[in-house]
């Protein structure tokens, strides 16, 4: 496991050594950053793991107050983020009126079901109005408060789904769409509830892993294999939504 974050912390390093706009200052901090990595090298080896996890987690620190700084955003980013987020709040808005529904209307008493409607139609209009980023801010709120309560609602039940497709091409566009809005939502979840750094390589690890089979599936779908396309659509989607729980995030599996 430390080699594994060792070997992360190496991959973070030089991608934010090569954004082309970094000051004296940043550069310094990551040569420090890269000084503490090589520090937990030495230690690994002697196997003093409390002084190697030490050094990772403030390399990792350091990487990160560096890379924030300049985290880009490409043209449109709001926008699909808004879309992205929306359809994802949609499913969980359907999911949880058909739960209600199946209670004659009960639901949890930290819900206000009229705040979450006006919340939707607020972030509706603002994204109308091209402000996508306070749609978006909204609609994260909106988020939590369905998470909340679907797992409050199913906390003692075990629910199955079972959609139907018409063709197996059908099926891994739904679990790719499944999986850009979870992508989407590691990244939201990342910024608002900045996990423990221990926690933040784990939910990277995963991150990686779900990039792998994301490809595997585009590899697979290009040959027409989309049953083999759709397993590895889903088990990407089961790395982010593992990471999301191990943020502190709900997300139910569909």
């Amino acid at each position: 496991m430390l080699t594994q974050k060792l070997q992360l912390l190496d991959v973070l390093l030089t991608r934010t050594r090569s954004h082309p706009e970094l000051s004296s200052d940043d550069r310094s901090t990551l040569d420090v950053a890269e000084t503490l990595t090589h520090v937990a090298r030495q230690d690994l080896q002697e196997t003093d793991l409390d002084a190697v996890n030490m050094s990772l987690d403030e390399a990792l620190r350091l990487i990160g107050e560096v890379s924030r700084q300049y985290a880009a955003r490409a043209p449109g980013a709001d926008r699909s983020d808004y879309e992205n987020l929306r359809a994802t709040v949609d499913g969980l808005h359907a999911a949880f009126g058909a739960t209600i529904a199946t209670r004659n209307g009960a639901v949890p008493k930290d819900l206000d079901p009229a705040a979450l409607e006006a919340g939707l139609a607020r972030s509706a209009d603002l994204a109308a109005r091209g402000r996508f980023a306070d749609a978006t801010r909204i609609l994260r709120e909106v988020y939590t408060s369905l998470v909340n309560a679907l797992a409050a609602l199913r906390a003692s039940e075990t629910v199955a789904h079972r959609l139907v497709f018409e063709a197996p091409k059908d099926e891994l566009d739904y679990e790719l769409n499944r999986l850009r809005s979870n992508e989407l939502l590691v990244q939201l979840m990342v910024q608002e509830k900045k996990p423990a750094p221990s926690v933040l390589i784990q939910v990277e690890a995963d991150v990686a892993e779900a990039a792998r089979f994301k490809a595997l599936s585009n590899a697979q779908g290009a040959s027409n294999d989309f049953t083999g396309a759709l397993h590895s659509a889903e088990a990407a989607n089961g790395h982010l939504v593992r990471a999301l729980r191990r943020i502190g995030v709900y997300i139910p599996q569909y």
